[in-house]
Formats: structure tokens, C-alpha cells, sequence
């Protein structure tokens, strides 16, 4: 047993998802699995689920890649040390927001691990508890990071003038995302159409009809099409915009 212990080890230094070939009682074996997932952090995979539910072994795997957060033990998944560690790490290429996804329900629903994830990711606030999605230091922190994690912020916060204005700063698109309330806010409307006149298509129906949106919109975008009924049909669209 020795030597296909020490064979092993110098295997999985290698390739550290070759211990998805090993016998039941190499999984087991603490040293083995630690050089697995210290060269490829998604054999916590193949490891025993005794070594899933081990810290150290967790750790050393969601270092080398924080992804492997999800085959770990639920109870791993939900120490906050584990989580924010994961949380901290690069991503190698997939995406940062998902990491949040692999945590427990119940840190998902703290407020200082939520925090970390939607600074890092805005996006992350999609696996955010409701009341997390509901809180507004918590979704101001991710409409700074993206803006289009507006989405998934609570009814009441997408009707939050201060919530909606953060995100259109970083992200104009997610003005698509605000209450129908303030869709048909002019000042908040004025403010998105001279970033991006596309914005136009999202505004209220009233405020496609008001000339000094739609001029607005028609520096930055060919909206003609997109403004409303009664400027289409009764206005040219060379009025649309004043000459010089």
C-alpha cells in the first residue's frame, strides 16, 4: 500500500484529477487528496466525503481554484471563513458571481459575506436571500459594481431613486430594470437618453412622447423608430433634432 500511495502522490502532483481512478481508500487518505487538489482543485470531486467535510482539505481546493466550493460538504459550505475565502479568489475564468451560488442557504443570507460577493461581483446578488436582495447597503454595493445587478434587487429597491441612479452611473442599460414608476421619471429619463439614446425604448409611453426626451435621445441614437406614436406620426423627424 505504500508504494501505490507514493505512486498516487506523484500522480496526482501532475494531474490532479487522476484521483478519480484511485481505490476508495486513497480518497480517504488525507496526504493524497491534498496533493490532488492543491494541483487541481475540482478533485475535491473524487475525494471520500469524510475529506469533503475536511476544512484544511476544502481550503487548500477552493485556493487552487474557487469553484471547487461545490463539491464540498454542506457543512463546509456554510463556514463563512470557507465561503469568503472562495469568495476572495480568482476565478480562472468562470465566473465570479456563481461562487455565492455554491454557499449555504444561511450564507447567503449574510449580510457580511453577501456584501463581499456583490463588491467583488455585482451580478452575485442574483444567489442573495430575498431580505439580502431587499437591503440597500447590500444592493448599492452591487449596482456600483455592475449595474445591471439591478435586476435583481427587490421591487421596493428598483423603485429607489438613489438605487437606480447608482446603476444607470455604471451600467445605463439597467435603467430597463427601474420601477414603471420611475421609468416615467423625466429627470431620471433625461439622464439615461443623453448617456445612450437607445434607453429610449424603455422610457414610459408618456415620456416617448415628450419632445425634449426624444431630442435627447436623437444626439446618441436613431430613435425616431422607437419614440412615441404621437411624435412619429405628427412631428418630422428632422425637428426631432434642432439645426445648428
Amino acid at each position: 500500500k505504500y508504494n501505490q500511495k507514493k505512486n498516487m502522490i506523484l500522480e496526482v502532483e501532475k494531474n490532479g484529477m487522476v484521483l478519480g481512478l484511485a481505490s476508495a481508500w486513497l480518497k480517504d487518505d488525507k496526504e493524497v487528496v491534498l496533493a490532488a487538489v492543491r494541483q487541481n482543485g475540482f478533485a475535491l470531486q473524487y475525494t471520500s466525503e469524510r475529506l469533503k467535510k475536511d476544512p484544511e482539505v476544502v481550503l487548500a481546493a477552493i485556493k487552487e481554484n474557487c469553484w471547487a466550493l461545490q463539491f464540498a460538504d454542506e457543512e463546509c459550505k456554510d463556514n463563512e471563513n470557507i465561503v469568503m475565502t472562495a469568495l476572495r479568489q480568482k476565478t480562472k475564468g468562470y465566473p465570479s458571481n456563481q461562487v455565492l451560488k455554491f454557499a449555504s442557504i444561511n450564507m447567503r443570507d449574510n449580510l457580511t459575506v453577501v456584501l463581499e460577493a456583490v463588491s467583488i461581483n455585482g451580478y452575485a446578488l442574483e444567489y442573495a436571500s430575498a431580505r439580502l436582495q431587499d437591503h440597500k447597503e447590500v444592493v448599492l454595493a452591487a449596482v456600483k459594481s455592475h449595474g445591471g445587478a439591478l435586476q435583481y434587487a427587490s421591487k421596493r429597491l428598483q423603485d429607489d431613486s438613489e438605487v437606480v441612479m447608482t446603476a444607470l452611473e455604471n451600467w445605463v442599460l439597467a435603467y430597463q430594470y427601474a420601477s414603471e414608476k420611475l421609468k416615467d421619471d423625466k429627470n431620471i429619463a433625461l439622464y439615461a437618453v443623453k448617456k445612450y439614446g437607445y434607453v429610449l425604448q424603455y422610457v414610459s409611453e408618456r415620456l416617448k412622447d415628450d419632445i425634449e426626451v426624444v431630442r435627447e435621445a436623437e444626439k446618441t441614437y436613431p430613435i425616431h423608430s422607437i419614440a412615441g406614436k404621437r411624435l412619429q406620426k405628427d412631428v418630422p423627424k428632422s425637428f426631432l433634432v434642432p439645426t445648428a
